[in-house]
């Protein structure tokens, strides 16, 4: 990183931010997937990551944003939950350790949250299964979904 991108970082830290702004572009995002897996050894290989760069990246459409999405986000989908998609649940643990280990302990998990009894874990109705791999998903934060 060059001293003048990292004097931007260290002064936006300072600023507040939009929602659009709090998603990295498409080509950090896959940097910062590349540091993750380094640091937590998922064992993601190096020709999945060079995939990426001859994939287009998705753009949102007006329609997309009318409803609530705010920006494409880059995912991977672990595991395999026996019909050859991804297991829902390995994925969210592996995030969510990572999430544990990059805030230093600092993350709140609900009491009822066990990743090890997955029988407890599922999609909403109607969701889509999750492929294997890496993929594209447009986030909708859940802002609307708070009480």
């Amino acid at each position: 990183m060059s001293p003048l991108a990292r004097l931007r970082k260290i002064f936006a830290k300072n600023q507040p931010q939009g929602q659009v702004d709090q998603i990295l572009p498409l080509p950090e995002q896959v940097t910062a997937w590349r540091r993750a897996n380094h640091k937590m050894g998922w064992g993601i290989h190096g020709d999945e990551f060079e995939k990426l760069t001859t994939l287009p990246h998705p753009l949102l459409t007006d329609k997309d944003r009318l409803k609530g999405f705010i920006g494409m986000v880059l995912f991977y989908g672990f595991g395999d939950d026996g019909t050859g998609h991804a297991d829902v649940v390995l994925s969210a643990k592996l995030a969510w350790n990572y999430a544990g280990k990059y805030r230093k302990g600092k993350t709140w998990q609900c009491e009822y949250v066990d990743f090890e009894k997955s029988e407890d874990i599922r999609l909403r109705p109607g969701a889509p299964t999750r492929p294997k791999g890496f993929y594209y998903a447009g986030l909708q934060p859940g802002e609307r979904y708070v009480n």
